[in-house]
């Protein structure tokens, strides 16, 4: 209740981990995607090298192939791109079907 008073939120969630957060925030943007837009708009982007967690939607969303050898079927969703690259964002973003973009 202290925290909604001083934010001016109304609800505050708390969660146990980063990965849990991102799991959050990944259901959360597809979510609002699907109901203020419907079905098809569900790409979230990532950068190349980032990294969100080592559950297997987090692992889905980070951009280190390393993380990506061992764990099979990942979650369908993600893009990649490189940071400091304005054509490549511009490209991906270009997509129709992305929803967010995930950066820590």
């Amino acid at each position: 209740k202290q925290l909604c008073a001083k934010t001016g939120m109304k609800k505050v969630f708390f969660s146990n981990s980063g990965a849990e957060s991102n799991e959050c925030a990944i259901k959360a943007a597809r979510k609002y995607s699907h109901d203020k837009y419907g079905e098809g708009r569900h790409v979230i982007v990532t950068l190349v090298n980032s990294f969100h967690g080592r559950t297997i939607t987090t692992l889905s969303a980070t951009g280190q192939d390393v993380f990506h050898q061992h764990f099979f079927p990942f979650t369908e969703g993600f893009i990649h791109t490189p940071a400091n690259d304005i054509d490549a964002a511009l490209k991906v973003l270009a997509n129709p079907a992305v929803c967010a973009i995930m950066m820590e």
